[in-house]
């Protein structure tokens, strides 16, 4: 069982290295540099996968965080043209979040 929250200086540097991603990830695509973009998403994702929660609110964050980068790695995929491994991200978007209407949207786009 864990805690609902904790008080810990170690997330709070993994939140700081998420939002680098993240913001990364956004200037990029917002200069329409789709493969970089991709790519400060993919090394958002690993950074999620390696991080471990030590209570109910970082594990939450973790996982909206995980979601949000792979939600934003499809989409630089499908700009990309790189449809199966758009599609591959979109189920295993839809694998952990099945209402996840963004990637549900993305998905019925590639099916077009």
């Amino acid at each position: 069982n864990l805690p609902d929250s904790v008080e810990d200086p170690e997330f709070e540097n993994r939140i700081k290295v998420f939002n680098n991603y993240r913001q990364f990830g956004s200037m990029y695509a917002a200069k329409g540099n789709n493969k970089k973009a991709e790519w400060a998403y993919g090394n958002g994702i690993k950074q999620t996968e390696q991080t471990a929660g030590t209570s109910l609110q970082q594990i939450l964050i973790i996982k909206q965080t995980g979601l949000e980068f792979r939600l934003n790695r499809a989409r630089c995929l499908h700009s990309l043209g790189r449809r199966e491994e758009c599609k591959d991200e979109i189920s295993l978007i839809l694998s952990l979040h099945p209402e996840n209407t963004d990637a549900l949207s993305l998905q019925n786009s590639l099916e077009l």
